[in-house]
């Protein structure tokens, strides 16, 4: 605060000693007015050209424009039946490589197949019923009964909760 109380006197003496200045001798440049508008020319109708001429100067550009004209077939004088790919193996000694593990990094002793019953009351279970949804008096009887099993079919709920 002190440095702003002494400060403050020396810039107004400064502020005062510069008013007094002598003024100066040349007098400034008249300023020079220039329009927005002095380049400005009215709108004119293009003068359009015949399709026809438009379509053959576009056909003979090269480029995109002329659809596809724009230069030599860099396959010109070539039999592209007889080219072959080239081999992605060249210069790599296939004997040397081997097939990543896709269980490295995993302890496959570890690992167990999920259970699809796990969390579910298999007593409580019913199987889905085939006929539902069908007029079974619509059915007509089949003309050979299905052969039946030898043997039942074992149970895969065996394990399971009941």
């Amino acid at each position: 605060m002190n440095t702003i109380r002494m400060a403050l006197p020396m810039l107004l003496a400064a502020a005062a000693l510069s008013a007094q200045a002598e003024p100066a001798t040349a007098p400034a440049a008249p300023l020079k007015y220039e329009s927005a508008f002095a380049n400005y020319r009215a709108y004119q109708e293009p003068q359009l050209a015949s399709w026809k001429e438009s379509n053959e100067r576009v056909a003979q550009s090269p480029g995109h424009g002329g659809h596809g004209s724009a230069g030599a077939d860099p396959h010109a004088g070539h039999d592209m039946g007889k080219m072959k790919a080239a081999d992605p193996h060249a210069g790599h000694d296939m004997g040397e490589m081997k097939a990543a593990d896709p269980h490295a990094g995993h302890h496959m002793g570890e690992m167990k197949a999920a259970d699809p019953h796990a969390g579910h009351d298999m007593g409580k279970m019913k199987a889905a019923d085939p006929h539902a949804g069908h007029d079974m008096g619509k059915m007509k009887p089949e003309k050979k009964p299905a052969p039946k099993p030898a043997a039942p079919a074992p149970d895969p709920h065996k394990d399971h909760n009941h």
